[in-house]
């Protein structure tokens, strides 16, 4: 995932210099509407990787000690009925 993020921050850092060219050449044509729609659609992928990296890290943090508990308590219990 670290790849697809450093490609996507390159592709925007490139969009944002081409954003800024057609401002000062091109203003206001349909180049620069796509422009910053691509920009808006690189943004928008990168908080998507930045959410989903999050929630990852969330549910092991919730998860392990779950699981970990839950494995303490089954130990228990085989141990007592056997």
């Amino acid at each position: 995932m670290a790849s697809s993020t450093i490609a996507l921050n390159k592709q925007l850092k490139r969009e944002l210099a081409q954003q800024l060219w057609l401002r000062k050449n091109l203003p206001l044509t349909k180049q620069q509407v796509l422009s910053q729609r691509r920009i808006l659609v690189l943004r928008t992928q990168l908080a998507l990787q930045h959410v989903d990296t999050a929630k990852a890290q969330l549910c092991i943090a919730v998860i392990a000690p779950l699981t970990t508990h839950m494995c303490v308590v089954r130990g228990a219990f085989s141990r007592t009925s056997s």
